[in-house]
């Protein structure tokens, strides 16, 4: 649960959707309406440190149905695996859960795009809040080392540079 202390402010929210008009997941230009504020990393795994929950680096916009879908699932996959592991697709973006169940613990997301972006916030907040294990973010060492070797794309360099 968030507590109200460390709730986003309403000023913050707007300079985000204002400042970011892309999705972190797939690079769509969002109409302002479409943009919600996402947690690259997830709020409940920020309990343990609330300046991480509200770190600019960690708010970033997403369209609105792919921020409820992702909630607090961990990224996972690359194309390989995608194509061996049968991931599921729901509008250009991958999870893969458990078969024969609904199970939350092995649902991972692969988003569409920003794979480079998202792994290189990521490695940055757990090194400026001392965070020691990548698994609580990622599927596997393995894969998040793969994001971050990915070349960067114009429109991550471009998100990169709002700060």
């Amino acid at each position: 649960m968030v507590s109200k202390k460390n709730k986003i402010s309403s000023l913050i929210k707007w300079k985000i959707r204002v400042q970011q008009p892309f999705c972190i997941y797939s690079h769509k230009n969002l109409d302002y309406r479409e943009r919600t504020i996402e947690h690259l990393i997830p709020v409940s795994r920020c309990i343990a440190n609330p300046k991480l929950q509200n770190d600019s680096l960690n708010l970033w916009v997403a369209d609105r149905s792919m921020n409820s879908f992702r909630s607090n699932h961990r990224f996972g996959g690359n194309m390989e695996e995608i194509r061996e592991w049968k991931y599921k697709k729901l509008e250009g973006y991958y999870f893969r859960e458990k078969e024969g169940s609904f199970v939350i613990q092995n649902r991972y997301f692969y988003p569409k795009e920003g794979h480079r972006l998202v792994a290189h916030l990521v490695w940055y907040l757990m090194d400026k809040y001392k965070l020691e294990n990548e698994r609580d973010i990622f599927q596997s060492s393995e894969i998040f080392s793969q994001w971050l070797k990915k070349p960067w794309t114009p429109i991550e360099k471009w998100m990169m540079r709002r700060f």
